[in-house]
């Protein structure tokens, strides 16, 4: 049984979520879980802190164990960011396309599944590998190609699953270097840098 809200209470509910990214994952986003299916989204202190240092550093490169969710908060980041931010453009990469795309499925999912209320910028367009919405932001997906991100002028640069210091290198100079530096946020998720 879900509870009403007063226009008041959503109002003050839209404005907390758009100051407090954690506050919004908790409260509002949901996710796909394997056994259980769909569930709220509960960050763990370590995903808190994760997303902490997404908003305090503009570079972040996080070392981390497969299955720990931190793909997961990453993609509910970039959710708060697109729907509470206008004009943010997010590209999330991976040296395969099926990497990149998961990251933009899961903004999708966690988006599908806000309370109407809460989808204060509608979709304008939804395809297999991007979502944008209608106050001017979007998440794309790309592969680590010579031509990936190029063209863009992004707010936020998702490097995901590097697996080696080369592929990290190639990525930076195959079109990303521009995005490092000029005022691009960057973040590298990975399993493995040896």
């Amino acid at each position: 049984m879900s509870v009403q809200l007063t226009k008041k209470e959503v109002v003050k509910e839209i404005i907390r979520c758009g100051k407090d990214p954690i506050y919004f994952i908790n409260n509002f986003v949901k996710i796909s879980h394997p056994v259980q299916g769909l569930i709220s989204f509960k960050l763990y202190p370590f995903q808190e802190n994760c997303i902490k240092q997404f908003q305090d550093y503009r570079f972040n490169i996080v070392l981390k164990a497969r299955q720990m969710g931190l793909s997961t908060a990453t993609a509910g980041f970039i959710l708060w960011m697109v729907l509470f931010h206008r004009e943010k453009t997010v590209l999330s990469v991976a040296t395969q396309l099926n990497v990149a795309v998961g990251m933009v499925k899961k903004v999708k999912l966690m988006y599908n599944n806000l309370p109407d209320w809460m989808k204060i910028a509608k979709v304008k367009n939804d395809n297999k590998s991007t979502l944008e919405l209608n106050n001017g932001s979007w998440v794309k997906a790309a592969s680590t190609t010579g031509d990936s991100g190029r063209s863009e002028a992004l707010s936020l640069l998702i490097l995901v699953v590097v697996v080696s210091p080369y592929q990290l290198q190639k990525a930076l100079v195959t079109g990303f270097i521009k995005h490092i530096l000029t005022q691009s946020k960057v973040r590298t998720i990975s399993t493995q840098l040896n």
